[in-house]
C-alpha cells in the first residue's frame, strides 16, 4: 500500500466517523428515540425530557454560530466561533441510544452501552479536529455542552423503568442510519442565510475574519 492510498484510507475513515455526528444522521435517530419513548405510557415523561434536552443543545449550538456569522462575536485567542454541533449532538445522542438499547440486560449493561456511545462520540469529536472542521476549543466546548445535557437527561432516565420491547427501536435505527449516512444536513447554509438577514450584509462573517 502506498503512502497516498494509506492517507486516503484514513481520510475515508475520519469522514465516516464525522458523518455520525451530522444532523442528517442524528436528527432522525433523536426523533425515532423520542417517538419510541412517547409510544409507551411508562416513558412519556422521559420523551418530553429527551425532546427538551435535544432541542436545547441544538438551539445553543445554532445561537453560538449565528452570533459569529451575524455579528462577528467570537474568541480570537481560542479560534472559537461557536460550539461544534457534531460534537455536541453526538455526545448527547449516541450514549443515550446505546444505553437505552442495552437497558434490557440490566443496569451494568446499560452503563456499558452508554460508555460505548460516549467513546463513539469522542471519536466524532476527534474527527472534527483531524479534518480541520473545528478548532480544539470549539470541539471541547461542543463535547462539554452535549455531556451536560446527557448527564442531566440520564439522571432521570436511570431511575425510570424503560419499556422492555426494543425490537422496533432497533429495527428503525438499523434502517435509518445506513440510509442517512453520507448525507449532510444544510444547517450551515441555513444559518448563513439567517445571519445575512440579521446583519444586513451581503455575506455572513467567515472564520478568517476572526
Amino acid at each position: 500500500m502506498t503512502f497516498a492510498s494509506h492517507s486516503d484510507s484514513w481520510s475515508v475513515f475520519w469522514r465516516y466517523l464525522t458523518g455520525l455526528g451530522d444532523l442528517a444522521v442524528v436528527l432522525p435517530c433523536a426523533i425515532i428515540l423520542g417517538a419510541w419513548l412517547v409510544c409507551h405510557a411508562e416513558s412519556r415523561r422521559q420523551a418530553k425530557r429527551w425532546s427538551i434536552a435535544f432541542l436545547t443543545v441544538a438551539t445553543l449550538v445554532g445561537a453560538s454560530k449565528l452570533a459569529y456569522m451575524a455579528w462577528g462575536l467570537g474568541i480570537p485567542s481560542l479560534d472559537f466561533i461557536g460550539f461544534s454541533g457534531h460534537s455536541a449532538v453526538a455526545t448527547l445522542v449516541w450514549p443515550t441510544l446505546l444505553g437505552v438499547l442495552a437497558d434490557r440486560w440490566g443496569t451494568a449493561r446499560r452503563s456499558l452501552g452508554m460508555g460505548l456511545g460516549l467513546l463513539l462520540a469522542l471519536c466524532v469529536c476527534v474527527s472534527r479536529v483531524v479534518l480541520h472542521a473545528h478548532s480544539v476549543a470549539e470541539v471541547v466546548a461542543g463535547f462539554a455542552l452535549g455531556l451536560v445535557a446527557l448527564l442531566e437527561f440520564w439522571r432521570e432516565l436511570f431511575a425510570a423503568r424503560l419499556p422492555e420491547r426494543k425490537a422496533s427501536l432497533l429495527l428503525l435505527l438499523a434502517l435509518v442510519v445506513p440510509l442517512a449516512g453520507g448525507h449532510r444536513f444544510p444547517s450551515e447554509g441555513l444559518l448563513r442565510a439567517v445571519a445575512i438577514e440579521l446583519n444586513h450584509r451581503h455575506m455572513a462573517h467567515a472564520r478568517h475574519e476572526l
